[in-house]
């Protein structure tokens, strides 16, 4: 870079990858895979603890995650037949304030009608048996 002038390509870089990212993340997250299959149902935060979705439907369950604060949300699945785990992920938080919580994204398919029931713990990974944890059951129902 001779006489001390920066170049903008970096920068548009950037801003190109970070569109793309936005992109693939939303057809990660858009729904469906055409018109016979539902679309994906969200189920955010731990109110809703009861849910009915309909065979082959995937379905999210999204709930607040701060990892600053040493706690994490893990399943514990009794799914059998009913329904399949396909993964999970953590979302940042959309601001740049420090200790700004973000979420953590479970997403399952039902597979056959049926009733399966999803645990999720918050807890520090080092303190899974303290009485500050958060136990939320979410009962599935396929039909």
């Amino acid at each position: 870079m001779a006489g001390g002038k920066r170049s903008a390509r970096p920068k548009l870089m950037v801003v190109l990858a970070a569109a793309l990212g936005l992109v693939l993340f939303a057809a990660a997250c858009s729904s469906g895979g055409g018109p016979d299959r539902p679309k994906a149902k969200i189920i955010e935060g731990t109110d809703t603890t009861e849910i009915t979705v309909k065979p082959d439907q995937p379905f999210v369950i999204v709930v607040e995650s701060n990892p600053s604060t040493g706690f994490t949300w893990t399943r514990d699945d009794d799914l059998g037949d009913t329904v399949k785990f396909i993964n999970k992920k953590a979302v940042a938080p959309s601001g740049d304030e420090i200790g700004a919580p973000g979420t953590q994204r479970f997403r399952y398919r039902a597979i056959e009608d049926g009733d399966a029931t999803i645990t999720l713990t918050l807890s520090r990974p080092n303190e899974p048996d303290s009485p500050d944890n958060e136990i939320v059951e979410y009962q599935i129902t396929v039909k």
